[in-house]
């Protein structure tokens, strides 16, 4: 496990170390540009923590619907987004005793997603933030 980290290590080291090379000008913009396959300047970004009642406990630029048990629709704010954004939920107090608690994205589009969460494979109300980053 130890070599394959380090190869992976090495290989974004070699990405950097050529990215910055062919267009020093650029900077850590060039590098960003390279990774995130896009030009990196016209980025929009959305975070939020969500409550288990579909509260906004921080964020914005967001609404927030429960849909049903452990379900919950967000939508952005109007032209946020022009295209689907790449989009990370984390679940909030995963730790529940001895189960199992986790969230991921059901779906998602360019003006919103669904996120579920569950615990033991049992869809649950339970909080969570995500970050939604993509082309404004």
């Amino acid at each position: 496990m130890l070599r394959k980290k380090v190869l992976v290590g090495c290989a974004l080291l070699c990405v950097v170390v050529v990215t910055m090379a062919a267009a020093p000008q650029r900077g850590w913009r060039g590098l960003f540009d390279v990774l995130l396959g896009e030009d990196s300047t016209h980025l929009v970004l959305v975070r939020g923590t969500v409550g288990f009642d579909a509260m906004t406990i921080a964020g914005g630029d967001f609404a927030v619907t429960r849909t049903g048990p452990g379900t919950y629709l967000v939508l952005y704010d109007d032209g946020t987004f022009s295209d689907t954004p790449t989009v990370l939920v984390q679940i909030l107090g995963g730790d529940v005793g001895p189960n199992e608690a986790f969230t991921y994205v059901e779906s998602e589009t360019l003006v919103g997603f669904v996120v579920e969460t569950q615990v033991d494979s049992i869809l649950v109300d339970h909080s969570f933030k995500f970050i939604a980053v993509g082309p404004q």
